[in-house]
């Protein structure tokens, strides 16, 4: 009877394990599980190029989807996601697209709790995982990032389980093999030599101290392993270029996007204009919670009860630099943050929870953090228009209409919109410019702002390409962009002729596109309704 009652513990304990696992999973799949809006992302450009390399098995290397430099070069250094995310298209729909990130996230989240898990505890990690979801979940589109958040993970649970003896050191000839494939799916490849490179520094660092055998033995393994996946990021079709690339994008950038501003200066944006940005909230709470189990540690060292965390440091230091200084790398820092979180605290929390009560108290605290979370900012989760997998719904209105009028070009887009007209219209008609600014030469994206905030530069952008439609987005969140929309509301020689959530679209009077403003000019009444 004794048996069959801690029998019994045990399996609620498991039951219980289990449930807050799953409960995670579900509150971070609810996080990212949206519908697909095309007006915004820069997915239809990656499905584009995924089309022209499976039906031409040709990688861009020129501007070709722009009238206005088609032969500026750039470095196409995601085409491969774009292969991934086509085919899979194809042969499942958007729906499929959803489920495909859907899982690999999940896929992402689980390799980073099971080393947290298992370097700390499961209550530990459950209640770290449960703050930190909110910021994982912050980078919820479909990009080529994805698969960066998903390597990180791979590479994180190989390299820690093998410093660690739990698995063999074989697992490390898959990292210069799945380099390869970062390599050409995303840009953050070169996080993958950074992080074998913390390991082969700590490496070294042990075998200086100790010059053991078997210090000797793990740092040739770890040594091998680093060269190799530096050769490996040479296997791209840009080859030096390509491999050097993460350090010269932003030398041409010109724009100054708002997934590339600080938290200092989103802080001071918020303030300024009281927009409200709810994966910064998400993100001081774990970087916070992050600063503390630092201190926990410190102290820890200072009384010389812990040996020197040199990984973590190393790993919190770039990453937490990486994200203070751009919006983009909120995500990454909050998987990193999971494990790093969960092993500090760890090492001032030594006791174990072995009983069902313990259990039942950490579930409820899940729980209860979960709900703080949604009611503090229940904004950042998923409405039930967006809520869901597949197009969302509306987001195909303009673009049938400007295909069922076959409206005729020059189009004069704004940066966002570039992308979706993209995969729409090309290659019966091309871009202004879209949201790559590296692919594009300073003087064509100064000139874009400025004929934005000065009518004289307008005209003068206006008559050398002799634009016959004007396709933006109505909501574009800057002022000179607002200001530029209210413009041409007021001129006599642009008509609206559609507007909904994601576009406004004007037309040149006595065009080529005439008969569409006879049958589809919106009253200035709609835009200015107490005139």
């Amino acid at each position: 009877m004794i048996l069959a009652f801690l029998f019994m513990i045990k399996s609620s304990k498991y039951f219980i394990q289990s449930t807050i696992f799953l409960f995670l999973l579900y509150t971070y799949s609810c996080s990212i599980v949206r519908k697909i809006n095309l007006t915004v992302t820069d997915l239809g450009r990656h499905l584009k190029n995924g089309e022209l390399f499976i039906h031409n098995f040709s990688i861009p290397a020129g501007n070709l989807y722009s009238y206005t430099c088609p032969d500026y070069p750039f470095i196409n250094h995601h085409w491969g996601s774009g292969v991934i995310f086509y085919l899979i298209k194809t042969f499942s729909g958007f729906n499929g697209l959803s489920i495909f990130i859907i899982l690999i996230s999940i896929a992402t989240l689980f390799l980073f709790f099971h080393v947290a898990w298992k370097y700390s505890s499961f209550e530990i990690a459950a209640l770290v995982a449960v703050i930190a979801i909110p910021t994982m979940a912050s980078r919820f589109r479909i990009r080529p990032e994805v698969f960066s958040y998903f390597f990180c993970a791979l590479f994180f649970w190989i390299l820690y389980n093998w410093k660690n003896k739990r698995i063999k050191h074989n697992f490390l000839i898959l990292l210069p093999i799945l380099e390869i494939l970062w390599g050409n799916l995303h840009i953050y490849f070169f996080i993958g030599i950074i992080l074998i490179g913390i390991f082969l520094l700590d490496c070294l660092i042990a075998f200086f101290i100790h010059k053991s055998k078997e210090t000797r033995v793990f740092l040739k393994q770890i040594s091998v392993v680093f060269i190799f996946s530096i050769i490996a990021t040479l296997l791209n079709p840009a080859t030096v270029k390509g491999a050097l690339y993460p350090f010269k994008i932003l030398v041409n950038f010109g724009i100054d996007t708002f997934d590339l501003q600080s938290v200092y200066q989103l802080r001071k944006v918020i303030a300024m204009t009281q927009f409200d940005f709810p994966p910064l909230f998400y993100f001081s709470l774990i970087f916070n919670l992050f600063l503390l189990s630092w201190v926990f540690v410190l102290i820890k060292l200072i009384k010389r009860k812990a040996p020197f965390p040199f990984i973590r440091l190393a790993l919190s230091i770039i990453f937490s630099f990486m994200a203070l200084t751009a919006v983009r790398n909120f995500a990454i820092f909050g998987y990193f943050a999971l494990p790093i979180i969960a092993i500090n605290l760890r090492s001032c929390i030594k006791k174990d929870i072995d009983n069902l009560l313990g259990y039942l108290i950490v579930f409820l605290l899940v729980i209860l953090i979960f709900f703080c979370l949604f009611l503090a900012k229940p904004q950042f989760w998923p409405d039930k228009r967006t809520f869901g997998i597949g197009l969302e719904k509306g987001t195909t209105d303009a673009i049938n209409l400007f295909q069922n009028e076959k409206i005729q070009g020059p189009v004069f887009n704004n940066f966002d919109t570039g992308g979706y007209l993209t995969y729409y219209l090309y290659p019966q008609q091309r871009v202004f410019i879209d949201n790559r600014p590296e692919a594009y030469p300073l003087d064509l994206k100064n000139t874009y702002l400025a004929c934005q905030k000065d009518d004289t530069q307008w005209e003068r952008l206006r008559s050398a390409y002799n634009f016959n439609v004007i396709f933006f987005s109505p909501h574009v969140n800057t002022p000179w962009g607002q200001s530029f929309l209210l413009r041409r509301l007021l001129d006599p020689l642009w008509a609206p002729v559609y507007v909904d959530d994601y576009f406004i679209i004007f037309l040149r009077r006595k065009g080529p596109n005439q008969g569409t403003i006879e049958k589809y000019e919106l009253p200035k009444d709609i835009f200015f309704p107490d005139k």
